[in-house]
């Protein structure tokens, strides 16, 4: 029996003995990459943590492919992990700073630097004058308003002069998606996630980091089947709603795990809030903020009235005193034009249109 305690300690200790030395080794390698494994594809710019968020990697130059699918796109990013050209950590003498916060459309998804609105209004505001403008491209694919306060949090040690938020109809939804959707509706991911433990190993960091991504992947699968999210698609394909007030309404509850999670009142109120606190931490920091509203093509495309939560939001900006303008009816004059490469994103005729907009708004906040 004591030879038989005896071995058992040893196998004990020689596990232990195991997992420390497997922890240590976790430790030195993997210590830089315990939120997730950043990719190692030439072309990847960014990284997804494991709470779904994507965060870009400074100093970065990676690609993606045009749209028109003519060849590879340059995103090149900073050292502080925006978009564009680098700039200096100390602002300049005679130099103003726009912070712009925003998803894919701001980011300029898929479009090269030169055609987002934001570089458009860098040479609008910059060309032959006397002061100089940094426009800071802090887009983020996909953010929502939480991953947009967070990134803002982090950005005002750049000291900019204005905060442009710039709002999209579906920055409600969560970094992982709403619950009922399918994708993440993984109840050993949802369990996983909520273990706190996970987060103080690297080595546990480490399995759990496997065992997500394999188990995503079988969840992505399931979505190429059936995406809860992009299931309005169908209805939008028939272009009822274009005239229709009833059909509109049922792409919206088609939508509301997308865009048309806006008309929720509960999450335009919540957006509204966070749009308020954002205010708040930036008025005590002494830096100016407003709030630009970018449409989904359906708002711009429909020839009735679908202009429901930017009321909403324009008039609790109002009420607040924060400046807000609203994208939407420059857009519909200019709808017979080429604006929109497919449900959201702008074409470099679209972001032209929005970067002359912007231009007189914001001078006007400066």
């Amino acid at each position: 029996m004591s030879n038989t305690l005896k071995s058992l300690g040893i196998a004990v200790a020689a596990l232990l003995l195991t997992l420390l030395v497997a922890e240590l080794a976790m430790g030195l390698f993997y210590r830089k990459n315990i939120e997730m494994l950043k990719y190692t594809t030439a072309d990847m710019y960014y990284y997804i943590d494991r709470e779904g968020v994507r965060h870009h990697i400074p100093n970065k130059i990676g690609y993606e492919q045009h749209w028109d699918n003519s060849g590879k796109v340059e995103i090149r990013i900073n050292s502080f992990g925006y978009r564009g050209k680098e700039i200096p950590f100390a602002k300049q003498d005679n130099t103003s700073r726009i912070f712009f916060l925003g998803d894919s459309v701001t980011f300029g998804t898929r479009l090269p630097e030169d055609d987002i609105f934001i570089q458009k209004l860098d040479r609008l505001f910059n060309v032959d004058s006397k002061r100089h403008y940094d426009m800071i491209n802090a887009g983020v694919h996909d953010a929502g308003i939480d991953e947009e306060f967070v990134t803002l949090r982090e950005g005002v040690k750049l000291k900019p002069d204005l905060v442009v938020l710039c709002w999209y109809p579906n920055d409600g939804r969560p970094p992982l998606g709403f619950p009922e959707e399918i994708v993440y509706n993984n109840k050993i991911i949802h369990y996983l996630n909520q273990q706190a433990w996970l987060r103080k190993s690297y080595l546990a960091g480490f399995l759990y980091d496997r065992l997500r991504r394999f188990l995503i992947s079988r969840q992505l699968n399931v979505m190429e089947v059936k995406d809860h999210r992009f299931q309005w698609l169908e209805l939008y394909s028939q272009a009822r709603w274009l005239n229709d007030e009833k059909a509109f309404a049922e792409l919206v509850d088609s939508a509301r795990f997308d865009w048309g999670d806006a008309w929720n009142p509960v999450s335009i109120n919540k957006m509204s809030e966070k749009i308020g606190q954002m205010d708040g931490f930036l008025k005590k920091k002494g830096i100016r903020f407003c709030v630009v509203a970018f449409p989904p093509r359906v708002q711009v495309d429909s020839k009735i009235n679908v202009d429901q939560p930017q009321k909403v939001l324009a008039a609790y900006c109002r009420k607040s005193e924060v400046p807000f303008f609203d994208i939407l009816p420059v857009l519909r004059e200019k709808s017979n034009q080429e604006l929109y490469f497919d449900f959201s994103h702008l074409t470099p005729v679209g972001n032209e249109l929005v970067a002359r907009e912007l231009f007189g708004f914001i001078k006007k906040l400066l």
